[in-house]
């Protein structure tokens, strides 16, 4: 994962002295012989395309202590870099100080089988005690991403785990950079090399602007996966490319029932490719169109999912911003799964807190005056979507946009006969337009956040909307194990069913032609001018839990 999304690292950056204690370190081992700098000189690219130092061609076989043979594998990258080392310091001279950072020069080799780093205290020591490293970071299950936010570096990169702290690593140069991150992508990220030769194109069943989805079977297993193809000339073009690096970003760190999972990413030399689940009872939006309104029982336990989902995103500092119908899918057994993250930011950027994004009719007043918004915008977005569940249409419907819009600031929300007292009351209380006022409304002061324990200890952000009469009854432990589940019946035959899709993608055969689905993965490697290149591919670890995500609070935290 990269460092641009990751929930609060930026918290607990290291402070300016420290930072400027590393970047002297780092011009020092410039300098130096132990900095790598004669190294990154001698670098060459081996027999697989990865930079291998010249101290790495003499490794042969080699005995460790006590006798036993080991085999002495040829490390695909060698070099000295910084390791972040955190520690807690109660306080100086009666001050608290907090979280403190030192920064350790070590000599790290990147070895293959099982894909590992390892580090010594400098390279002789590499080169006489070999099997005796100082530390040893596994990379199964791990991601790999930039680090700049957190360490202030530009050459610095991360590793992270999902049972694991995150490691920061620090480069001397920019080249050696590029070098340690494409070394570790070939064995990290992507090992098999996964492409599109190992699907099956089956249908179309969506297409956008930017490329097209189609469901997919993967050759090996059989697996039916929605392939989500990006052209990247059209991304570029539309100044998108920071958002399909989001969205990547976001799917490859959530893990909860109601929100679809990412299984794989990867690239061709002109498409972006991203592999899904398959949600195969299609968008709310078309049982909407097909029902006009939906029962409240229905309506409350849909609503209940997505607020779930909702919650979960914003313990990982997380804002959807697009809740839409068209964006909330259904599986065979009715529940919901939210889908499309190009628009997710992380609550603690700035630069994106005053952008307006998301879909008509379902935006904040924050966000469409450009006041800078929270994760009480998609509570706002939640009230619409109820509003409309109930109703047929959002409630500031218009044509025109801007008379839309215009209603959404100035005018009152009106109800149609048949909305229950407790569903108007509850839409009310999320469409206040002072997000402040909203509820669920993230507490700002410290007097609010001790009036409520409950928060702190694990409840999330939705708990005063769970709380809220509409809700009264529902068990949100059922809820979240999906026993709750709809009146509305979705009719999915078999894994392949795409009866629920429209059929303008469905009977399109056009696709066929698309040229982007010929081309090899295996044929690209993203080079220093691709702005995709360092941290898009990804191939979900089959450690990582399939099942109920834990409650908030209960989880760590990345």
């Amino acid at each position: 994962m990269s460092g641009v999304l990751t929930k609060s690292w930026s918290l607990f950056a290291p402070s300016t002295p420290d930072r400027e204690k590393a970047s002297r370190s780092s011009q020092d081992a410039r300098r130096s012989g132990d900095g790598r700098r004669s190294t990154s000189q001698e670098m060459r690219r081996g027999a697989n395309g990865s930079p291998i130092g010249s101290a790495t061609q003499s490794m042969e076989s080699g005995a460790a202590k006590g006798g036993a043979m080991e085999v002495r594998q040829t490390p695909l990258m060698t070099g000295s870099l910084w390791k972040e080392r955190q520690g807690w310091r109660d306080s100086v001279m009666g001050q608290t100080m907090g979280n403190f950072y030192r920064y350790k020069l070590r000599f790290f080799a990147l070895l293959p089988e099982p894909a590992r780093m390892c580090a010594w205290k400098d390279e002789s020591m590499f080169r006489e005690q070999f099997f005796q490293p100082l530390s040893t970071i596994m990379l199964e299950g791990s991601s790999l991403g930039t680090a700049v936010k957190h360490t202030g570096t530009a050459c610095s990169f991360g590793i992270f785990h999902p049972e694991r702290s995150e490691i920061y690593l620090m480069c001397p140069d920019v080249q050696q950079y590029k070098w340690w991150m494409t070394a570790l992508e070939g064995v990290l990220i992507n090992p098999q090399q996964l492409g599109l030769k190992d699907f099956q194109f089956l249908t179309l069943v969506g297409r956008g602007s930017f490329g097209q989805v189609l469901q997919v079977r993967k050759k090996d297993t059989g697996e039916i996966y929605a392939l989500k193809i990006l052209e990247k000339s059209h991304v570029k073009k539309k100044d998108q490319v920071e958002n399909t690096k989001s969205e990547r970003r976001v799917l490859e760190i959530v893990n909860h029932p109601f929100i679809v999972k990412l299984h794989y990413a990867f690239q061709t030399g002109t498409a972006l490719c991203l592999v899904m689940d398959f949600v195969n009872g299609g968008e709310l939006f078309t049982y909407l169109k097909k029902e006009r309104v939906f029962h409240e029982e229905d309506a409350r336990v849909w609503s209940a999912e997505i607020l779930l989902a909702l919650e979960y995103l914003h313990s990982m500092d997380l804002i959807y911003r697009d809740l839409k119908p068209e964006n909330v899918l259904l599986n065979s057994q009715g529940h919901v799964k939210l889908t499309d993250f190009g628009l997710a930011r992380d609550v603690n950027d700035s630069e994106t807190a005053k952008t307006v994004a998301g879909s008509p009719y379902y935006m904040a007043p924050e966000v469409l005056l450009m006041k800078g918004h929270d994760t009480e915008a998609d509570w706002w977005s939640l009230g619409i979507l109820i509003y409309e569940m109930l109703t047929g249409l959002p409630p500031f419907y218009n044509e025109d946009a801007k008379l839309a819009y215009h209603k959404l600031l100035t005018c009152p929300i009106e109800f149609p006969e048949g909305v229950s007292e407790h569903a108007q009351e509850l839409i009310r209380q999320l469409l206040h337009t002072d997000p402040e006022k909203r509820l669920g409304a993230r507490l700002k002061t410290e007097e609010q956040q001790n009036q409520h324990k409950l928060i702190a200890a694990g409840w999330g952000d939705g708990m005063p909307i769970k709380r809220h009469a509409w809700f009264q009854g529902l068990h949100w432990d059922e809820v979240l194990l999906q026993r709750k589940v709809p009146r509305v019946l979705v009719n999915v035959s078999s894994a392949t069913d795409v009866s629920n899709f429209d059929p303008c993608f469905t009977e399109d055969k056009t696709w066929k032609t698309n040229p982007m689905l010929r081309e090899s993965s295996v044929d690209h490697a993203p080079g220093d001018d691709d702005d995709f290149g360092m941290d898009f591919n990804f191939v979900m670890s089959h450690k990582r839990d399939p099942g109920t995500s834990l409650p908030v609070g209960m989880r760590k935290k990345h």
